[in-house]
């Protein structure tokens, strides 16, 4: 898969924002398995540089324990400095069965 992140002239990062959608959504995949029936990512990418993601999860009605947030999060932004060599500045995690 070929990412396309560049820097403009004035050296801010311009990512796809289908990049951002797909590195989360394989995060989510791996992470939780067939726990999820759905994802919706918001993202937004502030002109310092900063990246906001939202993402709304509606989860398969199942008697599991829920998933660990903070767990999910570390993952995100672990992915994100990998792939993107930067982290989000913030994660919003939204779910609901």
């Amino acid at each position: 898969m070929y990412l396309t992140i560049e820097r403009n002239n004035r050296g801010n990062f311009e990512v796809s924002p289908k990049v951002i959608e797909t590195v989360t959504k394989n995060i989510i995949a791996v992470t939780l398995g067939d726990m999820v029936k759905s994802v919706e990512i918001n993202s937004e990418i502030s002109p310092n540089d900063l990246l906001f993601l939202v993402v709304k999860l509606v989860l398969k009605s199942t008697d599991q324990e829920l998933f660990n947030e903070q767990k999910l999060v570390k993952e995100i932004e672990k992915a994100f400095f990998q792939t993107l060599s930067f982290k989000p500045r913030n994660i919003a995690i939204a779910y609901y069965k």
